[in-house]
């Protein structure tokens, strides 16, 4: 961290950032929180290619980079064990003083907790709270709230019960797991019914830099194969020790029920590896991706916040 240029000077975030920086999320009890996580950092942050990185203090940095999905506004996103009205205060005179449109959004609200609430005003970012669902609960899927769930798969395993179904799980660096993801998301467009989403617009350029630094950021490919003929894949990173985040789940929707099918199984692959929870990860506004979260029955949710001057 000692590297870092003092803000307002800033520096590109990139790979060789990975390790401090990891260090730091972690001793910052940010997990699981993905967003803040570096392998989301260097492709969801810097779909523009122009994710950078200062230091305000050696308890805080803070990001900036253009937010396609906010009409290209410069965000500025402090990272921070515990936020203060100091560091608050130097981010928007330097926004004021440099006449740009700029905002502090998506910031995890565990660190605000210490902020003055008369100085600022702090409110809830909830196309951006993220999704975390308990393992061993989506696998059990006991009580009335799973009653959908199991039916599903009850229904999906009943249909399938003479096909061949095969799951693996292979790191995202293999080979052949490369050309699985890309030749899957060729040949599989997105239902737009259901997902009508403005993020698949970027998701495509978001996959395709997650492959290309592969070998950075420990990303895992889970797939389903019905009959030797793969039907879903699921791409996982780990944020720490017991908790993996789903950075893109991709199926055929013409197998009915097979997103559900899925994320049961990876439920039970994570399970056997002593994982405890997933994170989904946040459904951006989209009515449809909102709704299809949370039937699958979130155990909480991470809130982050947008942050104003009063």
């Amino acid at each position: 961290m000692n590297h870092l240029p003092v803000f307002p000077l800033f520096k590109p975030f990139n790979t060789d950032d990975i390790n401090w920086y990891n260090k730091f999320y972690l001793e910052s009890k940010l997990n699981p929180y993905a967003d803040v996580h570096y392998a989301n950092l260097l492709t969801w942050l810097n779909i523009n290619g122009d994710l950078s990185i200062s230091k305000i203090d050696d308890n805080t940095v803070i990001f900036r980079y253009k937010n396609p999905l906010n009409s290209n506004e410069t965000n500025f996103l402090p990272v921070s064990k515990e936020l203060t009205d100091d560091t608050l205060t130097k981010v928007f005179q330097y926004i004021s003083n440099s006449k740009i449109n700029a905002s502090i959004q998506e910031v995890p609200s565990i660190i605000c907790k210490r902020l003055d609430k008369k100085k600022w005003g702090i409110n809830d970012y909830r196309d951006g709270f993220e999704y975390i669902y308990n393992v061993d609960e989506q696998l059990e899927l006991q009580g009335s709230n799973f009653s959908n769930q199991r039916r599903v798969i009850s229904h999906f395993e009943r249909v399938h019960e003479n096909n061949k179904i095969d799951i693996s799980l292979n790191k995202c660096t293999e080979k052949n797991a490369n050309k699985t993801i890309q030749d899957f998301i060729a040949n599989n467009r997105p239902n737009h019914n259901t997902f009508a989403a403005e993020d698949n617009v970027y998701e495509p350029i978001v996959i395709k830099k997650s492959l290309d630094i592969a070998e950075f950021l420990q990303k895992e490919v889970l797939t389903v194969a019905i009959d030797n003929e793969i039907v879903s894949i699921v791409i996982i990173s780990p944020l720490d020790n017991e908790t993996i985040s789903l950075s893109h789940i991709k199926v055929n929707y013409s197998i009915r029920d097979i997103f559900n099918y899925t994320f049961y199984q990876l439920a039970k692959l994570l399970h056997n590896i002593k994982v405890k929870e997933i994170n989904l990860e946040q459904d951006l506004g989209i009515e449809g991706m909102r709704l299809h979260k949370e039937k699958l029955r979130p155990s909480r949710m991470l809130k982050k916040v947008t942050i104003s001057k009063l």
